[in-house]
């Protein structure tokens, strides 16, 4: 599927049934990650217990942690487990 953020819109990702996109694995906190759109920045902030690993298309991997990091260019990200770990669900974004 496909998600597009307009103006000041709030998406989160997480294992609660109300979140924006649901991704139900023990690893995941209710509310794992919310990403904004701030004066025409996204910013990805962890709210999670076991973090959350983002894949800039054009760097090196980051881990996060209760921590907050603005999205760039293209790229993945995994919540709860790296890639390397068994990362099941793979979430790819692109800011142009």
């Amino acid at each position: 599927e496909t998600y597009s953020l307009e103006g000041e819109a709030v998406f989160i990702v997480g294992r609660s049934p109300d979140s924006d996109l649901i991704v139900d694995l023990d690893a995941v906190s209710r509310k794992h990650v919310i990403i904004e759109l701030r004066r025409g920045r996204f910013i990805l902030s962890d709210t999670s217990t076991n973090g959350t690993y983002v894949y800039p298309e054009d760097s090196e991997s980051i881990y996060l942690r209760r921590q907050s990091l603005p999205l760039w260019g293209r790229g993945q990200f995994t919540v709860g487990a790296p890639v390397t770990a068994g990362g099941r669900y793979v979430i790819g974004y692109k800011h142009d």
